[in-house]
């Protein structure tokens, strides 16, 4: 391999030999390596763990699951993670051109048609950034490496994440780094928002079209004030007539003081100056080859391939309902939702006493009476597979363009499907797990003290309660119960009947009639109790705005499929699958089950939130089925070992 590659002594880690250093920080060195069987280059970042706290070695390993999902060519890739008692090593797509820093300093100032490439370039990495709810927090030309040495290389960000836990506690003295593109609101040690890798985009496109920095200082509190003394933005006189108003627009935009005056990431993404132009050597962002450098295993400690993903799209995009932030208290908040028309506790209460009305413990005669559905066929159909999908009876991808489904049917045949046994034993049996999951999440908010989050949560569980009631009339309505069972014997396959122990409503009969409605009534008056209840408690607080039930659901899923994730590096297999399984659970309420509900306001999900939920939910399911497979593994080994 040569006398260079001697320099890192030939040591192995995993598949790869290390070779010469390239790079070094506070708690990591980099080396250049080549994996033992292909020759393939990679870059190798070992981390000596005896430097990090707990707290930052469990954030950064949260980061490492978050990042294994993240693939485009205009990201450094994350091949695989290694940990070994003292060391974590990250095995990193190797970019032979260097970074935009050393570009910048052999090049100076360079035309807009290169800058806009990079630019364009940069901007499709942040979108990817953007849709998995991610901030960078250090842009700046060292973490942007390039391809090759070309005039217009391909840009990839690097050391995403990993610069909030390795970076020194202070700032540098010198301002040779990361305080020259830093933000003005990091700057003040305020909260702060994704808009911070604005200013710094701002800063380094300024740099690329004039050569120099946007502001300067001999400190970092003299830089400070450089920055609070500029009214806006100046341009060095010999560079702003060669300048196209488009790009000064842009500078301008993206290097506002004020993060709520900064351009808005769509805004940024969709500027005129990125925009294609007619005439000029703008080059477009291009792929680079992807080289499979072990197994297909998206999520391994050893092992990963990240794998093609849009992922969450800045969280949920609620139609008339809610909508997304454009902006993050903390990165500790990295899935926002802002729901734009908060109930009222009026209308809260309303509801309550509107659902007690609808559904009395004494079996009203028009308990009796047939009710027409809300969904379609094709949303009961969606229904019934994700039956399936919970309880691991089928794959979710098999499920694919079912569950993805949004065309509407004929009344008759929804009729057909909802007087269907098996139709209702499988929403039943849902809608079950469902009013478990959430009576659980509403217990927690309700003991950490959040009682307007738990209300809210009670009141979705009431009108999941109340469909559990409403299926029961329509079976009751259908058929005799001897006949019922009589049919369902032959209706279930072996298959359902093999999962009927994953009913959480333990001693109910899910095949019985009678059984199934004594359940739900007395689940719908417990629940209601403990709704009216937390109601009390609030009566004397005024008309507040209420929390969005469905952006807690939709918090707690992410971070259940973190923890998940945090878990499955650990080699934690029980608390992965089971922070796994709460993830998917949720997930899958809010795409199936909530869209559906008769909730005040009304929930619906636009069907491209739709299909990133369900990729989502494909992506959970892959590591949740890897996961029981790992533990099945280990069982053997336990047991051989004990003896």
């Amino acid at each position: 391999m040569g006398e260079s590659w001697a320099l890192g002594r030939g040591r192995a880690v995993g598949d790869y030999i290390l070779g010469p250093k390239i790079g070094s920080g506070s708690f990591a060195v980099v080396w250049r390596a080549r994996h033992r069987q292909h020759g393939v280059e990679v870059a190798v970042k070992e981390i000596d763990k005896k430097q990090l706290n707990s707290k930052i070695r469990d954030g950064l390993l949260k980061e490492i699951a978050i990042l294994r999902q993240v693939s485009h060519p205009n990201i450094v890739r994350l091949h695989q993670a290694i940990q070994t008692e003292d060391k974590i090593f990250l095995v990193l797509e190797y970019c032979s051109g260097g970074d935009l820093a050393a570009y910048i300093q052999r090049r100076g100032r360079v035309s807009e048609a290169v800058a806009r490439h990079f630019m364009r370039q940069l901007a499709s990495g942040l979108q990817v950034l953007q849709e998995n709810n991610l901030i960078h927090r250090d842009l700046k030309p060292q973490n942007l490496l390039l391809s090759s040495t070309d005039e217009t290389p391909v840009l990839k960000i690097g050391d995403f994440g990993f610069a909030r836990y390795l970076m020194p506690q202070g700032l540098a003295d010198t301002l040779c780094g990361s305080p020259l593109y830093m933000a003005p609101e990091i700057m003040e040690d305020k909260q702060y928002g994704p808009k911070v890798d604005l200013w710094s985009v701002g800063a380094i496109l300024f740099q690329l079209v004039t050569g120099k920095l946007p502001f300067d200082g001999n400190t970092h509190f003299q830089l400070f004030q450089n920055i609070l003394a500029s009214n806006e933005l100046q341009f060095p006189e010999d560079v702003l007539m060669d300048l196209h108003p488009d790009c000064i627009d842009l500078c301008r935009s993206l290097l506002r003081r004020k993060p709520e005056e900064r351009l808005a990431f769509e805004d940024f993404f969709n500027h005129r100056f990125l925009a294609p132009r007619i005439s000029g050597t703008a080059v477009e962002s291009h792929n680079t080859a992807d080289v499979n450098l072990g197994d297909d295993d998206p999520l391994n400690s050893s092992d990963v391939h990240p794998m093609k993903t849009e992922s969450m799209d800045r969280g949920l995009s609620f139609t008339d309902t809610s909508k997304v932030a454009d902006s993050f208290d903390s990165i500790e908040q990295e899935y926002v939702l802002v729901p734009a028309n908060f109930a009222s506790m009026e209308t809260l209460f309303s509801s309550l006493e509107t659902s007690l009305r609808d559904n009395s413990t004494t079996r009203p005669p028009s308990y009796r009476q047939k009710m027409t559905g809300k969904g379609a066929a094709g949303l009961m159909q969606t229904r019934e597979l994700a039956v399936s999908s919970i309880c691991g009876v089928e794959s979710v991808g098999s499920h694919l363009s079912a569950l993805l489904s949004t065309s509407q049917t004929s009344t008759a045949l929804e009729d057909v499907q909802e007087t269907s046994s098996s139709y209702h034993f499988t929403r039943l049996q849902l809608l079950s797990q469902y009013v478990n999951a959430l009576t659980e999440l509403a217990q927690q908010k309700l003991h950490e003290g959040l009682h307007l989050e738990s209300f809210s949560l009670e009141l979705v569980t009431l009108a999941v309660w109340k469909e559990a009631l409403r299926i029961c009339n329509l079976w009751v309505a259908s058929k005799t119960e001897t006949d019922t069972l009589n049919t369902s014997a032959n209706e279930y396959p072996s298959h359902q009947k093999g999962h009927m122990s994953l009913n959480i409503a333990e001693g109910v009969d899910f095949m019985k009639p009678s059984s199934v409605c004594s359940w739900a009534e007395e689940g719908f008056v417990v629940a209601y109790d403990r709704a009216e209840e937390i109601s009390n408690s609030l009566r004397d607080i005024g008309d507040l705005e209420m929390p969005d039930a469905m952006e807690i659901i939709f918090q707690t899923a992410l971070a259940s499929g973190k923890s998940g994730a945090v878990d499955e590096v650990m080699g934690h297999r029980s608390g992965a699958i089971a922070s796994y399984s709460r993830a998917i659970m949720l997930l899958t309420f809010i795409m199936v089950e909530a869209v559906s509900l008769p909730l005040n306001p009304t929930f619906s999900l636009p069907p491209s939130d739709r299909q990133r939920i369900q990729r989502y939910i494909m992506n959970l399911r892959s590591h949740l089925d890897k996961s029981h497979m790992a533990q099945l593994t280990d069982k053997p080994t336990n047991e051989s070992s004990s003896k």
